[in-house]
C-alpha cells in the first residue's frame, strides 16, 4: 500500500533579504550546503526563501523540524531538467527510514514578496496500523 504525507510552508522574501543583511555568510551557512549554493540559480533572497519554504515543508512531512533535524540535513538540488528535488542526509534521512518515505517531491512558487513550497513524501504505508483491516 501506498502512503503518502503532505507539507506546506510559505517564507516572507523582506524575512530572509533583512537576515541575509544582518548575519551574512552566518546565516547562508545556517541553512545551506555547498551543494545547494552551486545548484542555487541566484544566491539571492527570493531563490534562498524558496528552498527555505521547501525545507521547512519536507521538515513537516518528516514530522520534526529543527533543531531535530538540521537545515542542512536536507538539500534542494535540481534535476537535470531543472526542477527541484529533495536529498536528504544524515537525521532526516533516518527519518524517512523511520517513517519509510521512499522520496520526497516539492514544488516552488514565488509571488507578491513570498516564498510558496508544497512537499510530498510517498511512502511504503502503514500495514500495521491497528486501526486498519485487511
Amino acid at each position: 500500500m501506498v502512503s503518502f504525507r503532505v507539507g506546506i510552508d510559505v517564507v516572507p522574501v523582506s524575512r530572509v533579504e533583512r537576515s541575509l543583511r544582518l548575519f551574512g555568510d552566518i546565516f547562508v551557512r545556517r541553512f545551506f550546503t555547498g551543494r545547494e549554493l552551486c545548484a542555487m540559480p541566484k544566491k539571492d533572497a527570493l531563490h534562498m526563501a524558496g528552498r527555505i519554504a521547501a525545507k521547512e515543508a519536507c521538515m513537516k512531512v518528516l514530522g520534526a523540524g529543527w533543531p531535530q533535524l538540521p537545515w542542512t540535513s536536507l538539500e534542494i538540488l535540481r534535476d537535470a531538467a531543472g526542477r527541484p528535488r529533495v536529498e536528504a542526509g544524515g537525521r532526516a534521512l533516518a527519518a524517512m527510514k523511520e517513517l519509510k518515505i521512499k522520496e520526497i517531491s516539492i514544488s516552488l512558487s514565488h509571488d507578491g514578496g513570498l516564498a510558496l513550497a508544497v512537499a510530498l513524501g510517498v511512502g511504503e504505508g502503514q500495514g500495521n496500523d491497528p486501526g486498519h483491516e485487511r
